[in-house]
């Protein structure tokens, strides 16, 4: 494997996380805009959560 790829590899867990914590700002975001819970706005959506997040 070249040694960039490998440095590209190392780096996926890192930007996955950075996306998810984006993800879950805009949800928050969202259910403040519709006056409900961020539960109610994920279950409502058909998101469901990670049970180890």
């Amino acid at each position: 494997m070249i040694v960039n790829e490998h440095q590209n590899l190392l780096q996926l867990p890192e930007q996955v996380e950075k996306l998810q914590a984006q993800g879950i700002e805009s949800l928050t975001e969202l259910s403040g805009i519709r006056g409900i819970s961020l539960t109610v706005l994920m279950e409502t959506l058909g998101i469901k959560t990670s049970e180890y997040v």
